[in-house]
């Protein structure tokens, strides 16, 4: 493998990697949901940390569904927890 093949560094192009991946394998509708999370990934990465030091991971993807209900709105909540493993 070469540097044309795989993004190791992160970043932005990393960011367009993951959602081209989502794009081909899952859909549009995630790959709009993966940069969206990305957009919000600061506050997002707070609300689960805060969320995590008071035991109640759980509430992670309702919070979030409150908090940002046009990027959540129809995403149950197995499926955000899954995409915010790649945030």
């Amino acid at each position: 493998m070469h540097a044309g093949h795989k993004s190791a560094t992160g970043g932005e192009r990393r960011r367009r990697e993951l959602a081209s991946i989502y794009a081909r394998h899952a859909g549009a509708k995630y790959e709009r949901l993966f940069l969206e999370c990305c957009a919000r990934r600061d506050t997002i990465l707070s609300i689960r940390a805060w969320l995590g030091r008071v035991r109640l991971p759980a509430l992670v993807p309702p919070l979030l569904r409150t908090a940002y209900p046009s990027v959540f709105r129809g995403f149950p909540n197995h499926e955000i927890r899954d995409l915010l493993t790649m945030v």
